[in-house]
């Protein structure tokens, strides 16, 4: 069974209309597709953390592969890759950073396979996000997901991304990628967001402009 793209957004945030331009890209090609709206848990790291107990729950819903990519991100071309890959998971990994790195891995763009190893590193990367919140309210979920790839559960089989699967917009090495290979471009919304959801910054900016305006303002 070929694999069901998932995201979601948190509810009362600017999030919501970034989702309405990824459920259109997916449309456009074809993509099955689940995106869901959440409650806002508070902040920015809060809600970012919830991640690994969503995808558990699609896991255990639809018995069949996920392929998670953040909720600011659009296709613009049809992601084929998944469909052969037979990995425990598929992400991006910076090996010229160290493990602790908060990005050496990647997780905007993410192939979770429907096996009982990747169910329980999401139990692992759930618990652990849970436990570092109670310390420290800012952490990321990717850096905690690093640790536990690479320490904790090193028998889990990982492949990376081809370029252009984690496309960041403006990214200086990204922009090397030939355009044919480009599917899915992430236009980093938490540049903007994350300060509001965390009550640093009044949202009303977001209030009265589109999907493709507040895109364009992040990236000029």
């Amino acid at each position: 069974m070929n694999p069901l793209v998932v995201s979601y957004y948190t509810e009362g945030t600017p999030y919501e209309k970034e989702a309405t331009d990824l459920a259109s890209s997916c449309l456009e090609f074809g993509i099955e597709h689940e995106i869901s709206k959440v409650p806002n848990l508070g902040s920015w790291s809060a809600n970012c953390c919830y991640k690994p107990e969503f995808l558990l729950n699609l896991l255990e819903k639809h018995n069949r592969p996920l392929i998670w990519t953040d909720v600011d991100s659009v296709f613009v071309n049809k992601p084929i890759f998944f469909d052969t890959c037979k990995s425990d998971i598929a992400l991006k990994i910076n090996h010229d950073l160290p493990v602790d790195a908060k990005s050496k891995i990647l997780t905007g763009t993410l192939f979770i396979n429907n096996t009982a190893a990747v169910k329980k590193l999401l139990r692992f990367w759930k618990d652990d996000c849970q436990s570092a919140l109670k310390h420290n309210p800012l952490i990321f979920d990717q850096a905690i997901l690093a640790k536990i790839l690479f320490e904790k559960m090193p028998e889990i089989t990982a492949c990376e991304l081809p370029p252009g699967y984690l496309q960041i917009i403006d990214h200086p090495k990204d922009q090397l990628t030939p355009q044919e290979n480009v599917v899915i471009i992430h236009y980093q919304a938490s540049r903007l967001y994350q300060k509001m959801i965390d009550g640093e910054l009044s949202p009303i900016l977001t209030d009265w402009l589109s999907p493709t305006e507040l895109k364009n303002i992040r990236t000029t």
